[in-house]
């Protein structure tokens, strides 16, 4: 009983495209990935420019380093913004459009307005 749930929720899912984020998953995993790689060139090259085995290259690598983790990490946040925040912010701004039109239909002596029509402040 349990198995033929599971299936009928797949099924569902699929005719409903519910399967379009496990898809968005594996193109974030590739930006992901090519975040990881772009900062595995620049700190090859920071070890190329700085192979000195003293204390000054140890530091030159250390400092040329920093600047390709600063890089990974602008990269990888800025996925995380695109995937997650932006919708999610989106959404928020919708849903506070809304309730302010709402809010404005109940004023006395207010008009109906166009959906598309931006609010006035």
């Amino acid at each position: 009983m349990i198995k033929l749930n599971l299936i009928r929720v797949f099924l569902v899912s699929v005719l409903m495209g519910l399967t379009g984020p496990a898809l968005a998953v594996d193109k974030t995993a590739d930006k992901k990935t090519a975040c990881t790689k772009q900062y595995d060139a620049c700190y090859a090259k920071c070890r190329t420019k700085h192979p000195e085995q003293d204390l000054s290259g140890d530091a030159a690598r250390t400092a040329c380093g920093s600047a390709c983790a600063a890089s990974r990490t602008k990269c990888l946040a800025e996925i995380e913004f695109e995937d997650k925040a932006k919708p999610a912010l989106e959404k928020l701004i919708d849903d506070i459009k809304k309730t302010l039109d709402e809010w404005l239909k109940k004023m006395p002596g207010s008009k109906p307005k166009e959906n598309n029509e931006p609010l006035k402040t």
